[in-house]
C-alpha cells in the first residue's frame, strides 16, 4: 500500500503545485483534502460492505492521485511565501515546516 501512497503524489504534486499559480492556491489545498475524504469513504465502504481488503488499494491510489500531504505542504508553503512579508517569511516557513513534521 505504501507504493500507492508514495509514488503518485510525487508526480501529482509537481503538476498541482505548478498549476496553482493560474488556478489559485486554494485549488492545491483542497485537492488533498478531497482525496483524504475519498480514501476514508473507501475504507468505510470496505469495512461496512465486507469487501476484500484489496479494495483498500483503490482508496490509497485515489488519495495518492489527489496529491496527499506532499501537495498540501507544498501549496501551503507557497501560500505563506505569497502572503507573508519579507521580515516574517522565515519564521512562518519554519512554523509551517515544524507543523508538517509533528
Amino acid at each position: 500500500m505504501a507504493l500507492f501512497r508514495c509514488i503518485p503524489p510525487i508526480f501529482t504534486s509537481i503538476l498541482i503545485c505548478g498549476s496553482t499559480d493560474s488556478f489559485g492556491r486554494r485549488f492545491g489545498l483542497c485537492l488533498p483534502i478531497i482525496g483524504g475524504i475519498l480514501r476514508a469513504l473507501c475504507y468505510l465502504t470496505v469495512e461496512v460492505a465486507g469487501l476484500r481488503l484489496e479494495w483498500l488499494f483503490l482508496g490509497e491510489l485515489i488519495d495518492g492521485l489527489f496529491g496527499e500531504h506532499l501537495t498540501f505542504f507544498a501549496c501551503s508553503t507557497a501560500y505563506i511565501s505569497d502572503v507573508a512579508s519579507k521580515e516574517s517569511l522565515v519564521l512562518r516557513v519554519i512554523i509551517c515546516s515544524t507543523m508538517y513534521i509533528i
